[in-house]
């Protein structure tokens, strides 16, 4: 709830979709971190559905699963390197590069479909679709994914303190009986 509330304060990049948000991946994120690939999975889709609905915008049903199942879908990966790193900065960093990367893959693949189509901005290299659109999805995935680590890297250097439940902070406020 809170990432698709997050997901409302945007700031659009392109004509055709595309926009940087006030790390809206942040709580899927830390939930896929936490809770495993699968829940991750789960999670990333059903954000990407939601995502559909805030802004329904699709091609063809290759691009809809692409843009949207998929592209969000990636976030189980979050988890991965959690597995892969006992240290949390390199696991989270690495996690949300790959997130990202894997985003990049599936909205180029789906820009491509769109771009040999003909739906082109002004202001990308038009002649070739592959590069157009690497370059407009690279507009605003590099940006976003920056303003999600700028945010993770306090959690990084364990700046923020989690307890046993890993989604809920740990202050430092003691229960007296």
């Amino acid at each position: 709830a809170l990432s698709f509330a997050l997901s409302y304060l945007k700031v659009k990049v392109g004509l055709e979709g595309g926009s940087v948000t006030l790390m809206s991946v942040v709580p899927i994120f830390l939930f896929s971190y936490f809770y495993g690939p699968i829940y991750g999975l789960f999670t990333g889709i059903i954000y990407g559905l939601l995502q559909f609905l805030q802004s329904p915008y699709m091609f063809t049903w290759a691009t809809f699963f692409l843009d949207y199942a998929l592209a969000y879908g990636s976030i189980f990966l979050a988890s991965i390197f959690k597995k892969l790193f006992k240290s949390r900065t390199p696991s989270v960093i690495l996690g949300v590069v790959a997130v990202y990367l894997l985003r990049l893959v599936f909205a180029t693949m789906s820009g491509i479909m769109y771009f040999n189509a003909g739906w082109v901005s002004s202001g990308y290299p038009a002649d070739n679709a592959f590069i157009y659109s690497l370059c407009y999805n690279l507009a605003y995935l590099v940006p976003d994914m920056v303003v999600c680590l700028i945010f993770l890297i306090p959690f990084c250097l364990s700046l923020i303190p989690f307890n046993t439940n890993p989604l809920i902070l740990d202050l430092g406020i003691k229960k007296i009986d």
